[in-house]
């Protein structure tokens, strides 16, 4: 019993220690993504994503990872940052959707047993059977996306990997509203310089109508003049 009582505690130690070196590795993590996109400036959902993606499922160790977001100003999902996955249509079927939708739904960031997804995706892929980290991408209180690892390849993920995702996707949210802010930022900009466009194109149009009139008006008067003088009686003097 003694002995028993001894591995226990060994074990909870080892539990405490690997817990903690997780956690320091996290808050390392995170302070190295945060200077990446501050050094990167990405302006695009996609770029974010894939960016986000690679540099995750390289801290968790995931040989398959994905994010789900939101096409800018739609409603339209795609897949962004793919890695071991054979197929992204696999992604975006109906029972696939379905779950995303829940998880979005669910906000933040959680463990996805393998029986919670074979339960809900009948086509469910051989990457993802071992079950999945995953948290919500939310963009001024709106769920746009959501990131998916799967649990395989090292060792299982667990509640600090789930804190860590937890915590990334504040840094995620604000790298997307900077995206969306800077796309609409440039929309605002082609609109105006379109409209400004119009503006110089209006005001030619009308430098050339102007310039035409005073053409056709000076016709006149030299017409006018030509008749002036024809009408004028000529006095023949003997």
């Amino acid at each position: 019993r003694d002995t028993m009582s001894a591995k226990s505690n060994k074990s909870t130690g080892a539990d405490i220690e690997r817990s903690l070196r997780r956690r320091k590795e996290s808050l390392d993590y995170l302070q190295l993504v945060t200077k990446t996109f501050v050094s990167l400036s990405l302006t695009d959902r996609q770029s974010i994503c894939d960016t986000l993606g690679s540099m995750v499922g390289t801290f968790l160790g995931a040989n398959t990872g994905f994010t789900l977001i939101r096409k800018t100003g739609e409603d339209e999902m795609m897949v962004a940052g793919a890695q071991g996955v054979e197929s992204t249509a696999a992604l975006l079927t109906p029972d696939a959707r379905s779950i995303w939708s829940w998880l979005m739904d669910e906000r933040g960031a959680r463990l996805v047993s393998p029986d919670e997804l074979s339960g809900r995706w009948a086509d469910l892929p051989a990457g993802l059977a071992d079950g999945l980290a995953c948290v919500s991408l939310d963009i001024n209180d709106r769920p746009e996306g959501l990131m998916v690892f799967a649990n395989s390849g090292g060792d299982s993920l667990g509640d600090e990997e789930v804190e860590f995702l937890a915590a990334l996707s504040g840094i995620a949210a604000m790298a997307l509203a900077n995206a969306d802010a800077h796309a609409e930022q440039k929309k605002l900009f082609e609109e105006v310089e379109e409209q400004a466009a119009e503006a110089r194109r209006e005001a030619v149009e009308k430098k050339e109508a102007l310039e035409e009139l005073d053409q056709k008006l000076e016709i006149i008067k030299h017409q006018q003049f030509a008749i002036q003088e024809l009408s004028t009686p000529i006095l023949e003097l003997w």
